[in-house]
């Protein structure tokens, strides 16, 4: 908060240094700001939503040093005046903050920490990058290497470089499954989860495959993902409420981990909408030109020289 934005509340403060100097600071605020109505008023000026954020900071810095073990408005004021003599600012509050009703579109790791009323992961259909080059290089294992054939262009993997290749996958797939605990954890009332897939059907039957009865997915399935989707999909295919994807694999409902508590999932099956033939027509169906102006077209491009043959005189 700038000085130039404290003033105002300091100066309704010293008006107000008649009521209630042993009352509460923060208890006063809420009084000050029932009783004028400065909250909306600071709403109606340039960067009001900035204005009315400070000034909810201000009763935050208000309670928090009511419950410092300083107690009183007096003291309070005491404080502030001493910020400004020795020209200090408090932090002003950060725009875009978690309680804006407004929508924030930010990478997983940027929002590590953070909350929000609903999060939507977009891009669970994403493929995990699995190339890997000829040299592979590990600050535990060292270092291995595709070797050319002796009597041929091709190439071919040592027993180190695979080695190094299983390690380098193992903590990827570590990393990609803390990134979707990340993800996961952010939403404090709804989470939406999306992805995409190009067979559906194909997809849910490969997953289901390899799905076990057990509680825990098998560690051969997990390291086998190619995507978060994959993980997604494997567990809903076990959820209670992933009858709808078990439909479309053909699975056994017998895959359905039978739990009395459970978090209600609400599992959705959504494909693009096939254009109608109305309007593929409609859109085959060609313009029909401007008479006159093709006329005029025709005339222009067919008109020849009249004296062609003084040309070659």
């Amino acid at each position: 908060m700038t000085l130039q934005q404290k003033a105002p509340i300091c100066e309704a403060l010293e008006r107000f240094r008649t009521v209630a100097a042993s009352m509460p600071s923060d208890e006063f605020l809420n009084f000050l700001y029932e009783e004028t109505g400065y909250r909306n008023l600071v709403q109606t000026l340039p960067g009001g939503e900035g204005r009315l954020a400070n000034l909810r900071l201000l009763h935050r810095y208000a309670k928090r040093y009511e419950g410092s073990g300083y107690h009183g408005l007096s003291g309070f004021i005491r404080f502030i005046d001493r910020l400004e003599k020795q020209k200090a600012d408090l932090a002003p509050a950060a725009n875009g903050s978690e309680g804006e009703d407004v929508v924030r579109i930010m990478s997983i790791h940027k929002s590590k920490g953070l909350e929000f009323p609903v999060c939507i992961v977009a891009g669970c259909g994403r493929q995990f990058n699995r190339e890997k080059d000829d040299a592979l290089l590990h600050p535990e294992l060292g270092l291995g290497v595709r070797l050319k054939a002796p009597d041929s262009p091709a190439r071919f993997s040592t027993l180190p470089r695979e080695a190094i290749r299983l390690e380098i996958d193992r903590e990827s797939m570590s990393e990609e499954l803390r990134v979707l605990y990340v993800a996961m954890t952010r939403a404090k009332e709804k989470l939406i989860l999306l992805s995409t897939l190009k067979d559906a059907e194909k997809t849910l039957a490969k997953l289901a495959a390899g799905l076990t009865k057990d509680e825990k997915l098998p560690e051969y399935t997990v390291r086998g993902a190619s995507s978060l989707s994959d993980w997604l999909l494997s567990c809903a295919l076990r959820h209670p409420d992933g009858k709808i994807l078990r439909d479309r694999a053909m699975a056994d409902e017998d895959l359905v981990l039978r739990v009395k508590d459970y978090t209600p999932w609400d599992i959705r099956v959504l494909r693009p909408d096939a254009p109608s033939i109305a309007a593929e027509a409609e859109k085959a169906k060609a313009p029909q030109p401007d008479a006159e102006l093709l006329s005029r077209l025709q005339q222009s491009l067919s008109w020849q020289y009249p004296y062609a043959e003084l040309a070659d005189v």
